[in-house]
């Protein structure tokens, strides 16, 4: 199942923009993670940022009209892992123009958080 949000416009001629990926469990066996915040941040779109939630495959899927620029960063958080961010340059796989992108892949892992450290009284 992949969870999408895309924004496009109506005209059938314009440039559009994807960021597409998949999040999954760091250690071992890699594992899709299912519930993982995936926020566009940009200060250059309309609405600023865009979020969703990966459904249980791990997966999802943003979009918009236009292109993206390069400096726009994806962060991925879920309670219990360690956040990650990745800049839009590094996935980029289509360029639309000079400093934007058109189609961003990423394949994210996500480190559990180390569990705090336990101190113990001097007796």
């Amino acid at each position: 199942m992949l969870f999408a949000m895309t924004m496009t416009g109506s005209s059938g001629c314009e440039t559009s923009w994807q960021v597409r990926g998949r999040v999954v469990t760091g250690g071992g066996i890699p594992l899709p993670l299912s519930g993982a915040q995936v926020a566009l941040k940009c200060s250059q779109l309309p609405t600023g940022s865009r979020a969703l939630i990966t459904g249980p495959d791990g997966a999802y899927l943003l979009g918009g009209s236009g292109a993206l620029p390069l400096d726009c960063t994806i962060e991925l958080d879920r309670r219990g892992y360690v956040s990650r961010r990745v800049n839009i340059a590094s996935a980029c796989t289509v360029v639309a123009e000079p400093g934007a992108c058109r189609v961003a892949e990423l394949s994210s892992i996500l480190e559990l958080e180390p569990a705090p450290a336990t101190t113990t009284a001097a007796r």
